[in-house]
């Protein structure tokens, strides 16, 4: 996909999947527009909804009416990594970040934002591992996580401690990476 026209970009597209969300979306869809617009930030938010059985698609696209830099993108059946894909590929800033609807760390995004344009990295990934995070997940879950991330380090030489961690990155680096990735599902953050 060709990114459009310097001109006609917002600076960052903000994707967000979604499936089943229906509880907390309208409030975590608010609270990330308020901080947005708090900062001044020139933004388009996509929300990738992907094979939701509850409100979630009706909530989303209600919301979308209210905020014109919104985007509705939506996906027949479940799948995370195909729902990023379609995000990644519609986005039409400088800069993507991917959040999550269930966990918006505005100070992480405030952070990657800053040592992506002040410092020309590429990309920044957060993890729910390091001292500071906040893991309310189950222990199996968070011991999986680590032997996960040990794996790819044997595997692969990656220093990461989360592949799945929240990301921003510049779109014009990462788009060949995407385009060249196979699978999809949870796995595509690891790829």
């Amino acid at each position: 996909m060709t990114p459009p026209e310097a001109s006609n970009r917002p600076h960052v597209s903000v994707i967000v999947p979604v499936c089943n969300e229906a509880g907390m979306l309208v409030q975590a869809l608010a609270s990330l527009r308020q901080q947005l617009e708090a900062w001044g930030l020139d933004h388009e938010v996509l929300v990738c909804e992907n094979g939701s059985t509850d409100s979630t698609l009706m909530l989303t696209r209600t919301i979308a009416g209210q905020w014109p830099r919104l985007t509705v993108l939506s996906l027949p059946a479940p799948n995370y990594g195909l729902a990023l894909r379609m995000g990644l590929g519609r986005a039409r800033g400088n800069i993507a970040a991917l959040l999550n609807v269930d966990f918006l760390d505005f100070r992480f995004l405030q952070q990657a934002l800053a040592l992506i344009e002040r410092d020309g990295v590429d990309v920044v990934v957060g993890s729910k591992r390091l001292p500071a995070s906040v893991d309310e997940r189950t222990a199996i879950r968070r011991y999986l996580t680590r032997a996960f991330n040990t794996l790819l380090g044997w595997l692969f030489g990656t220093r990461l401690t989360d592949t799945h961690g929240l990301k921003v990155m510049r779109l014009e680096r990462i788009r060949p990476v995407i385009q060249a990735c196979v699978l999809g599902g949870e796995i595509f953050d690891t790829e």
